[in-house]
C-alpha cells in the first residue's frame, strides 16, 4: 500500500513540474529587430583580457557629448565590454555622413573597437 502511495505522489509531482514549466512567462521582451529601428550607429568595445581601450572610449563620448547626440550604452561584459547605440535623429543629410566617417577613424580591430552602421 505504501509504494502504491509513493507511486501516485511520485506521478503527481511529475505531472506538477511539468505543468508549472510548460507556463511561459508574460514579461514583454525585446527582439533584436526592435532595437535595431532605432539604432542607426552601433559601436562595441571588446576585451581581450585587459579591458576596453579607455582612451578611445573618453574620444567617443567626447565627440558624443560636443554634438549633444543622444544615444544608449550597455554593459556586456566583466570587463568593461560596452556597445554603445547612436540613432542619430539630431543630425541630417550630410552632418551625418560627416558624423559616420568621424566615428569610422575611431574603429580598430587591434583594440577590439568596431563601429557599424545599420
Amino acid at each position: 500500500m505504501r509504494i502504491v502511495y509513493l507511486k501516485y505522489s511520485f506521478i503527481s509531482l511529475i505531472t506538477l513540474f511539468f505543468v508549472f514549466s510548460a507556463c511561459k512567462s508574460k514579461a514583454e521582451t525585446k527582439t533584436s529587430v526592435q532595437t535595431e529601428t532605432t539604432c542607426k550607429i552601433l559601436i562595441n568595445f571588446a576585451s581581450r583580457g585587459s579591458g576596453i581601450d579607455n582612451t578611445k572610449y573618453d574620444a567617443l563620448m567626447s565627440l558624443l557629448n560636443s554634438r549633444k547626440l543622444k544615444f544608449t550604452e550597455k554593459l556586456k561584459g566583466r570587463e568593461g565590454e560596452k556597445e554603445i547605440c547612436v540613432p542619430l535623429s539630431e543630425l541630417n543629410g550630410k552632418e551625418k555622413t560627416d558624423f559616420i566617417e568621424q566615428l569610422k577613424k575611431l574603429e580598430d580591430k587591434n583594440t577590439l573597437v568596431s563601429v557599424s552602421v545599420i
